[in-house]
């Protein structure tokens, strides 16, 4: 077993560094299934190695496969144990990658420090008086002309049409788990939505639809991703 303190790099100040004492967590090394998301993704980097912010990551699967490509990820989600399963995973994998602990709202990263942020099915916890600043703080971490990519819940997805009657003046929308019967609130996108909210901070390239199975779902998730870069008039 590899020494985790060379796989994971410190990040200091209020961010956790989770690596020690995980080993015992999971007593299998868990694969690796990147989203047909992220192979995008790295079509649309301009050269390898550059630094990515990875957003409401998650247990981190796209994250550690671009980590593994060589690129330098800073992996992030507010969820401590998220994180400690994706830096467990990691370790078990022999992967380098940075992990911090931190809300969306308040990123405690310096102004353009990333090159390129990724974001995969995050934004649909934010309602409207969020979503700005939660788009503002993008901007700030990124570098001038650094790539945003995110992926969201469209408006055409099964369980908005199944419970968009209940979408609530805030954006929310309450939806029933079909696989353990409660009930969770979540936001769904249309493409000028996205524009509406991005336009002012980055450059849009493109916003395309597809279509992708999510986790054990029975039906088929419809999904927007949006690609662009940021504008250099918010510097």
């Amino acid at each position: 077993m590899a020494d985790s303190s060379r796989i994971f790099k410190s990040i200091g100040g209020p961010f956790i560094r989770l690596a020690g004492g995980l080993r015992s967590k999971l007593s299998i090394k868990q694969g690796l299934r990147p989203s047909i998301s992220v192979k995008d993704f790295i079509g649309h980097l301009k050269r390898p190695g550059i630094p990515i912010l990875g957003l409401a990551s998650g247990k981190g699967e796209d994250e550690l496969f671009l980590a593994k490509k060589g690129f330098n990820v800073v992996a992030t989600d507010i969820d401590p144990k998220e994180i400690e399963f994706l830096a467990s995973n990691a370790i078990k994998n022999i992967i380098e990658i940075c992990t911090a602990i931190t809300d969306v709202n308040g990123l405690q990263f310096s102004a353009k420090s990333f090159e390129a942020i990724y974001m995969r099915l995050g934004l649909h916890y934010f309602c409207n008086d969020q979503l700005p600043r939660v788009i503002s703080e993008m901007a700030r971490v990124l570098k001038p002309g650094g790539l945003i990519f995110t992926v969201v819940k469209s408006r055409e997805d099964h369980y908005y049409k199944q419970f968009g009657e209940t979408e609530r003046q805030d954006g929310m929308v309450s939806c029933i788990d079909p696989l353990t019967g409660k009930g969770y609130l979540r936001r769904f996108f249309g493409p000028n939505e996205l524009k509406n909210y991005f336009g002012s901070n980055f450059d849009i390239k493109r916003i395309y639809a597809h279509n992708e199975r999510l986790f054990e779902d029975k039906h088929i998730s419809s999904l927007l991703t949006l690609v662009g870069t940021k504008a250099l008039k918010t510097d």
